[in-house]
């Protein structure tokens, strides 16, 4: 094994212990003994690997097996067996749901919530122009920047086709950019997988915990999927693996809440118009005045080391979020840069504001009013999943900016229900107190004769002054 596969493997099992260790504080969570998934995290396990058979297969093309089966038997030998909280019966049903997700009218319902998924997920595949097909041992992932356009002016087909990148492990270096005249190594990149998967320590969290697994098995595609196409026969290889698995299990969790009857209309038509999960989104405000309220000495290193704390604030929001509606680690879709974004059910619709107060609250205490993230959600339909490249904007684009908006709408009024329901906690009196001279004085009044004109009352400026974050508090509460 070499040095790059164990530092890859260490960094794996540290994260997964970190997150436990993570979720254990800040949850208040005790450890629980290892029971059996759900019927929902089922189907969000087998949306996370029910595709994993193309990286085999064309890391062993020539033998004549479809990639389902491929998933199926490597899922079955080597992955299964080593998760100890799930069933005999449920190893079955998740290697049968995998062998099975091509099938053209399946009966059970989880092999069809599967399929609506992959449908779904695969909605922005783009087809190939013209009739040539793809070599899917050959073929490299695009780049997403191929398909800009600037107006009416697109790349011509030959720059496009130019620029891909190389089938090597996710490093920092000059591997992440595209480049020109990759060939593609599957072969070798699928061993590399293979052995960080089986150089996992069998007594790791990872095999004891579902939600450990997913951090982990998401990781794991991050650092060797993220180069390889998710498809390349019939359509533009521009959408990486990784990404195409996160999304299926994330979508197959949402749509197992879903009644027999909307289910048979998406069976029908995917994309039809029909509700099928919320698209939910946190938003941190005060980020500039956080940021940029520091002293100029050390100023680099003081913005570097907020900019981390906002960053693990929203991860840690993000993560908070999860865990209340109790949704699996691969619906977090995004989370950087003072946003996240989840999927949730559609049942979950009632629980976002009163976790959203909640929220808010506790910020409010924390930061006096100075940061605060604001959250919200909109549902999406199955027909938002639809993206036409021809389309100045998509469906799922013009969603995202729905919610933006919202979101825009609650930093507006940021403070007011908790003003209202609570004014002393935005209002004050804050602090101790204390004897503070000038108070006195006018207690003094009361009970003494004027001043003479000379004035004895002590200058105003030896009272102690409101703190920043107070003042701030109040201000926002009444521009609100």
């Amino acid at each position: 094994m070499g040095r790059n596969t164990r530092t890859t493997v260490g960094i794996l099992t540290q994260s997964a212990l970190l997150t436990i260790a993570l979720r254990e504080v800040t949850m208040g969570a005790t450890k629980k003994e290892a029971a059996c998934l759900t019927e929902e995290q089922k189907v969000a396990l087998a949306g996370l690997l029910h595709d994993i058979g193309k990286f085999v297969q064309r890391a062993r093309w020539g033998k004549l097996k479809r990639h389902e089966k491929w998933g199926a038997e490597w899922v079955a030998q080597k992955v299964l067996p080593r998760l100890s909280f799930l069933s005999e019966q449920q190893r079955r049903e998740i290697t049968d749901l995998i062998a099975r997700h091509h099938e053209v009218q399946p009966y059970e319902r989880d092999l069809r919530i599967l399929k609506i998924a992959d449908y779904l997920a695969s909605g922005e595949r783009v087809e190939r122009a013209g009739e040539e097909k793809g070599d899917p041992p050959t073929e490299t992932l695009m780049s997403v920047f191929v398909n800009l356009r600037l107006g009416n002016r697109f790349l011509p087909e030959s720059e496009r086709q130019r620029w891909r990148y190389p089938t090597l492990p996710l490093r920092l270096d000059e591997s992440i950019f595209p480049q020109e005249g990759v060939t593609a190594n599957y072969p070798n990149l699928w061993r590399q997988l293979e052995s960080a998967w089986q150089a996992l320590p069998d007594n790791a969290p990872t095999f004891s915990d579902f939600d450990t697994f997913v951090l982990t098995w998401l990781s794991l595609l991050r650092a060797y999927a993220w180069c390889v196409p998710s498809a390349v026969y019939q359509t533009e290889p521009d959408i990486a693996l990784c990404d195409h698995l996160q999304v299926t299990g994330a979508l197959a969790f949402c749509l197992t809440f879903l009644d027999e009857a909307p289910l048979e209309r998406m069976e029908a038509n995917p994309f039809c118009d029909e509700e099928v999960a919320l698209l939910v989104g946190g938003d941190i405000t005060g980020i500039q005045h956080f940021l940029f309220t520091i002293s100029s000495k050390g100023a680099a290193k003081s913005l570097r080391g907020r900019s981390a704390y906002l960053n693990l604030l929203c991860e840690a929001v993000a993560e908070f979020v999860r865990h209340q509606l109790k949704v699996p680690p691969c619906n977090i879709l995004y989370s950087g840069g003072g946003h996240f974004f989840l999927l949730t059910p559609l049942p979950y619709r009632e629980r976002i504001a009163p976790l959203h107060s909640q929220i808010l609250t506790v910020l409010l205490d924390f930061f006096g009013g100075e940061v605060a993230i604001v959250l919200d959600a909109i549902p999406l339909k199955g027909n938002d999943f639809r993206i036409d490249p021809d389309a100045d904007r998509s469906p799922l684009s013009e969603r995202w900016y729905q919610l933006s908006q919202q979101l825009a709408q609650h930093k507006n009024v940021l403070w007011r229900e908790i003003a209202i329901r609570e004014p002393e906690r935005v209002f004050g009196p804050f602090g101790e107190g204390g004897k503070c001279p000038l108070a006195l004085s006018a207690i003094a009044r009361k009970t003494s004769p004027p001043p003479s004109a000379k004035g004895d009352f002590p200058a105003p400026s030896t009272c102690k002054p409101r703190r920043n974050s107070e003042s701030a508090r109040c201000a926002k509460v009444l521009r609100s």
